[in-house]
């Protein structure tokens, strides 16, 4: 079994097994159709792209269930039962039959398990599809391991386990998700499991399990290749749409936040230099913050002249190597996470120098021109794996079992659309230095002292950079507070001006000259301004409180501009004509009155009447 993506940008720690010795080599893609969507009534979905450029076509079928769906005295049992189903037979193929089959036929035979889901992919001649398929269709629905062969099995996910668990970052990965979380959640074990877990394992639980998850109603099945659609899909209901759609269990866990601050684990092990994993909370792959996280990451992290690796590896010598992940999840909250390796006593200012980093990004270090170039590395590398049968298929399935297909497949669109200020808003939101997780592995006897405090003493230097508000003086003397929040519908604008009911001779004035600002102005009369707002969606509102006056504009995303020439408008160029002062005047009396034939407000007039008694906060609705 080979464990795929231990670390890099995309973190995944996906674990699969490959019967061929290497991986089906990549096809060009021409004239590859988009992929199209089936599904049959039992639920199963089933994705088709063409691809006539070679007599080859990749089927994959995915479980949409990982560790996430594990009990805590079960984890690692979906990559166990991976490795029953391509190891240990079906009701028609014997124990191994099915890999060796593969292999003669010159194709190639995988399957790996993630959090939150596990898969298997063949890839073979367009003349095999037919044989391939009643493999799939044997382990999607007829296993039939024996006890022999379950405890068989066993020994060897224990040796994979111990493999991962001697590689630094492997140790990293498998054990720190156990140490994040207050309590049980979805993403809050390892994939492989423990070897405790495994080994209390029962055959009739593993049954259960498959029987449970493994029903069409919760599977993917992705067919890329030299085929023909109609046809193929034909043949696939009449394969697959007899079996019944089952009903998958309720979810185990609820999303849970990490732990509350900041939480640092150390320990020493047999290293030859520090590794570090450190964690914050993510958003799902169904988040309009997703698409902007993938793009922030490789800002940060990919490729030589990226933020993180120019500053911290190539120009301070901080770390020797350095990566961001992006992994999609189903689930929110699930952790992401930095990875890095150094010298150790460089570790703690390594770390602060991160976050003084991920502060400026979340300031607005990366321009237009960043954000643009980092798209295109994403868009190159995505149309290298559409250019990959067996990548292309795999992504697919996968990214159908974080949601939705098109995650993949409408990638390069979707990061079309996200700008640098998209960025910056994401990195404020999900790193903040007053939150996360952090484990080191030093080498024995070379943990500082102090580590701890280091640590805490250089995310306490960042603190404030992940709010998700930024703020600016402008050269009029105003300040701008702004907060993006990526894929809204609307946009909202507030502007406070410090004149209150308190302030000024006669009760009042400060509300109704409010009125007045958002009801015309010098330029637009009451019935232009109010067609203007009507025609364009938006929605303008003043209020006061004892200290301030406070003008509020809520319009459709996109109309910025036209926001801040409105605002300006109100607030610079005001227009009193007397006969709108006079009606104002009288409907703030008649509002008056109404408050005073209300007990509620008698009494809370005379509470801050008699509480604040010789100030501005105490004059009387009476008055």
């Amino acid at each position: 079994m080979n464990v795929r993506h231990l670390r890099g940008p995309l973190g995944s720690l996906a674990l699969g097994l490959a019967v061929a010795a290497a991986g089906p080599t990549p096809v060009a893609a021409q004239n590859v159709q988009a992929p199209r969507l089936h599904v049959l009534e039992n639920g199963l979905r089933i994705l088709t792209v063409e691809d006539h450029s070679s007599p080859i076509v990749t089927t994959v079928w995915s479980a949409h269930v990982g560790d996430s769906a594990e009990p805590l005295d079960f984890t690692g049992n979906s990559h166990y039962l991976e490795h029953l189903l391509l190891f240990r037979g079906t009701e028609q193929f014997p124990k191994n039959a099915i890999g060796e089959w593969v292999a003669g036929r010159g194709g190639y035979f995988n399957g790996h398990t993630w959090y939150d889901y596990t898969t298997f992919e063949i890839t073979c001649a367009t003349d095999d599809l037919p044989d391939a398929l009643d493999r799939h269709e044997d382990m999607m629905f007829h296993a039939a391991f024996s006890g022999e062969d379950f405890e068989l099995e066993k020994k060897a996910v224990f040796e994979e386990l111990r493999a991962a668990l001697d590689q630094p970052y492997g140790y990293l990965w498998m054990t720190s998700p156990y140490l994040m979380y207050p309590g049980e959640t979805f993403y809050s074990r390892s994939t492989i499991g423990t070897i405790e877990a495994v080994e209390a394992a029962t055959v009739q639980r593993v049954r259960n399990y498959y029987k449970d998850y493994y029903v069409p109603s919760n599977m993917t099945l992705a067919v890329v290749g030299d085929i023909d659609t109609e046809r193929t899909v034909a043949d696939l209901r009449k394969r697959f749409g007899g079996y019944p759609a089952g009903s998958v269990p309720e979810a185990l866990y609820e999303p849970l936040p990490m732990k509350p601050g900041i939480t640092v684990a150390t320990e020493e092990r047999a290293v030859g230099k520090a590794y570090l994993l450190l964690a914050v909370e993510g958003p799902p792959a169904s988040s309009p913050d997703y698409f902007p996280y993938v793009l922030l990451t490789s800002c940060l992290a990919d490729g030589a002249t990226s933020l993180l690796r120019d500053e911290l590896i190539t120009q301070r010598e901080l770390f020797d190597e350095l990566s961001v992940s992006a992994m999609p999840r189903r689930f929110p909250l699930g952790w992401q996470a930095i990875d890095a390796e150094g010298a150790p006593a460089k570790v703690a200012d390594g770390i602060a120098a991160l976050w003084e980093l991920l502060g400026r990004a979340a300031a607005g270090e990366f321009s237009t021109e960043d954000v643009d170039l980092a798209r295109q590395r994403l868009v190159a590398a995505h149309a290298v794996q559409r250019d990959d049968q067996y990548q292309y298929a795999s992504r697919l399935a996968e990214a159908d079992a974080h949601g939705d297909y098109r995650i993949f497949a409408e990638r390069a669109e979707r990061l079309a659309h996200v700008t640098a200020a998209d960025v910056r808003a994401v990195a404020a939101k999900y790193f903040t230095p007053d939150h996360f997780f952090l484990r080191v592995v030093f080498p024995p006897g070379e943990t500082p002292a102090d580590f701890e405090a280091q640590v805490r003493t250089g995310a306490a230097a960042g603190s404030g950079a992940g709010t998700g508000v930024t703020s600016r003086i402008l050269d009029s003397g105003a300040t701008l507070l702004h907060e993006a929040r990526p894929g809204a519908a609307i946009e909202s604008f507030t502007v406070a001006v410090n004149a209150g009911d308190r302030d000024g001779a006669t009760p009042g004035t400060a509300g109704a000259v409010a009125e007045m600002l958002t009801r015309l102005t010098s330029e637009r009369d009451k019935k232009e301004l109010q067609a203007y707002l009507d025609r364009n969606g938006f929605r303008l509102a003043s209020w006061t409180t004892g200290d301030a006056a406070f003008f509020s504009l809520q319009l459709p995303a996109g109309s910025t501009a036209d926001a801040a020439a409105l605002l300006t408008e109100i607030l610079t160029r005001p227009a009193f004509p007397e006969e709108e002062w006079a009606a104002v005047q009288n409907e703030f009396l008649a509002s008056l009155d109404a408050q005073l034939d209300q007990p509620r407000s008698v009494a809370w007039d005379a509470l801050t009447t008699a509480a604040f008694a010789g100030t501005g906060y105490g004059r009387s609705v009476a008055e």
